[in-house]
């Protein structure tokens, strides 16, 4: 099985609470960025896939990224470790989104078995979105138009491809496409990133028949 890294944002100006969330994050081996603000945060956030998010809510505008978090796109199921220091906080956390809420001060003590429960959530997660590289021809359509292009990466959630025909994010496609001694998987998904070079991101939304429970069985099969 194929070790899997995870990748990890601490929100906070507080340097005590940066130093143990550095130190358990380097003891589950996962890589850690840090940022004091909430505008730092959502400019990182909008390049990077991030399994677990640390969010201290003495900096300002924590709640609102959060909200903007679980609205978002690729980083909406992510596992994010809301920091309080009032009990009265807790409620309002949670109910903008947060999967756990940590009392300050933070000490490794306290946070160690609330990371050892995340973990496999942040994994399997994790697994979801790990692209494989895979090359075969993929069938596109949108308003009526049909297209044509290539399938460089690959994971439960979506696919990079590369066509000489530029869609727009935002731009909805039907897709087809046959994994080598694997299924024909067919679906619905959307444009969700495009670039210079003739590559664009689908997220899927809808995969047809049974390649649902096909496409996580091939993948895993190439993690062996």
């Amino acid at each position: 099985m194929r070790e899997i890294i995870l990748e990890f944002l601490a929100v906070s100006d507080d340097q005590e609470t940066v130093k143990v969330v550095t130190n358990l994050v380097r003891q589950s081996r996962g890589q850690l960025h840090c940022t004091p603000n909430a505008a730092l945060a959502s400019e990182y956030i909008g390049r990077r896939k991030i399994d677990g998010i640390i969010l201290d809510t003495a900096v300002d505008r924590s709640f609102g990224l959060l909200q903007a978090i679980r609205t978002g796109k690729s980083n909406k199921h992510a596992v994010i470790f809301v920091c309080v220091e009032m009990r009265a906080e807790a409620g309002s956390a949670i109910s903008a989104g947060a999967n756990f809420v940590l009392y300050k001060p933070l000490t490794e003590q306290t946070l160690r078995p609330i990371f050892n429960v995340a973990m496999p959530m942040m994994e399997v997660e994790r697994r979801r979105y790990f692209r494989h590289g895979v090359s075969t021809l993929v069938k596109l359509s949108s308003g009526g138009a049909e297209y044509s292009a290539i399938l460089s990466n690959l994971s439960e959630t979506g696919m990079a491809i590369r066509s000489g025909d530029m869609l727009m994010p935002g731009t909805p496609v039907d897709f087809s496409f046959e994994l080598p001694n694997g299924p024909k998987v067919k679906g619905r998904g959307e444009i969700v990133w495009t670039n210079s070079g003739g590559n664009l991101g689908i997220l899927f939304h809808f995969l047809a028949d049974a390649a649902h429970r096909e496409l996580p069985t091939w993948l895993a099969k190439k993690d062996e």
